[in-house]
């Protein structure tokens, strides 16, 4: 509301001579500024940490704000920072000194870290003015692995063992179990060791031999129970399995002085049979055969055009392993052709 100002001047007059200006302030058609309501008028009488949030369940916890004004207070809106909490009050009408209880639901959310500590503002938008009180809350859960993935850094043979190690809550450490759902590959053992407010799990995992040289992604289900609370969460992870590829011997060497052909052997593991293995990318390779011996290699003839520069040419070419699921395998051979100076 407005302040009137009014100035009103008295002379006060003595003996025919001007003694005293005197100038007053009046105030009026309004309240005294001491009457205006103070700008944060709730006061939180709760704790700033709120329960522990499961990954499985939401949370209920109360918090208690105060009306610490002179003057009456009407709670007109309540929103949160985060969309995992949803606050509401049955009171809006606060007299002063009044003590109002706001219900906050958490809701369950799979943590990022084991105990990953989280912080939350309550804003409540009074009919007058607003205020705000930070929260913090510690998230908990079955399993805490970023993005929910982990990356096998090294890479495998097929039939290898590689290890994965996942970050679970201690509360589980006991009852904590993993499956493996890649038929592919299986858990050979799995061990468990704790460590303040989180266990590591480590797996033994093997792949399976007749695997293809690609990257695996293998599901890991977590499961373990809580209050006899069944409860499970799944991770992935991904490993490179790489195939060998055998040739014998690695290089192919032709001595024109003895003849333009070579053959060699090619063995490789694939996920299905070889349907043909060809060359591409050596001009200085006229022809080349390949054939499946009895013992399951690839026998591979190469014949080298006449020799036409005199010394060492090398080059280098290209197998293709080609199988029947229709996946290729790419080989890098180097190809040497030294023909005697006349």
């Amino acid at each position: 509301m407005a302040i009137r100002h009014q100035s009103i001047a008295l002379a006060i007059l003595s003996s025919g001579k001007l003694c005293v200006l005197v100038s007053l302030i009046v105030l009026g058609c309004g309240r005294a500024e001491s009457d205006l309501p103070v700008i944060s008028p709730l006061e939180l009488v709760s704790p700033t940490q709120l329960p522990d949030v499961w990954s499985h369940h939401s949370t209920e916890t109360a918090i208690r704000l105060r009306n610490s004004s002179r003057f009456p207070v009407q709670i007109v809106e309540l929103s949160t920072s985060c969309d995992c909490a949803v606050a509401s009050v049955s009171d809006t009408d606060l007299s002063p000194g009044e003590i109002v209880e706001v219900r906050v639901s958490l809701q369950a959310v799979v943590p990022r870290t084991v105990g990953e500590l989280r912080n939350i503002s309550l804003f409540c938008k009074l009919k007058e003015s607003k205020q705000s009180f930070t929260f913090q809350f510690r998230r908990r859960g079955i399993i805490a692995v970023d993005n929910q993935a982990v990356k096998v850094s090294q890479q495998i043979s097929p039939g290898e063992t590689f290890f994965v190690t996942l970050r679970v809550d201690a509360a589980f450490a006991n009852c904590v179990k993993v499956i493996c759902q890649n038929p592919d590959f299986q858990v050979l053992s799995q061990t468990v060791s704790a460590e303040g407010d989180a266990a590591t799990v480590r797996l033994d995992i093997q792949a399976r031999n007749q695997l293809a040289g690609a990257t695996y992604r293998v599901p890991l289900v977590v499961q373990a129970s809580q209050e006899s609370q069944p409860i499970e969460s799944t991770v992935y992870a991904s490993v490179d399995v790489v195939v060998p590829v055998t040739l014998e011997p690695a290089a192919v060497r032709i001595d024109t002085s003895h003849g333009t052909s070579f053959e060699s052997s090619l063995s490789v593991q694939t996920k299905s049979p070889v349907r043909s293995v060809s060359m591409m990318g050596a001009t200085e390779v006229a022809a080349f055969e390949s054939s499946k011996a009895p013992s399951g290699d690839w026998v591979l003839k190469w014949s080298v055009k006449p020799p036409v520069t005199e010394g060492l040419v090398v080059a280098n070419c290209i197998v293709r392993i080609e199988c029947e699921d229709g996946e290729a395998i790419l080989k890098s051979v180097p190809v040497s052709v030294y023909t005697p100076y006349k």
